[in-house]
């Protein structure tokens, strides 16, 4: 499984994930990649990441690092199609 973003600004890494995602796993890709991508692409801090509900996302431990980095999250209804971009 690979993680990766895009905006209409650029495009950010694409990470190899090993063995099965948990919650703590997202919070690994959340504190080394999201962030980091986000600082890059939204310097004044405006911008917005879209995650499907996988169980990983919603978990306690990858909620909390979103949290503290200060991450919005575009509301995803639950079981909704995969009308995901990437």
């Amino acid at each position: 499984m690979f993680w990766g973003c895009f905006s209409w600004s650029g495009l950010g890494p694409i990470v190899p994930l090993n063995g099965s995602v948990t919650g703590q796993t997202h919070a690994k890709v959340i504190n080394d990649f999201i962030v980091p991508t986000l600082h890059t692409y939204f310097p004044r801090g405006n911008g917005i990441i879209q995650e499907d509900n996988a169980a990983p996302h919603r978990s306690k431990v990858a909620m909390a690092a979103r949290e503290n980095a200060g991450i919005v999250t575009l509301d995803w209804p639950a079981q909704s199609p995969d009308i995901n971009p990437i």
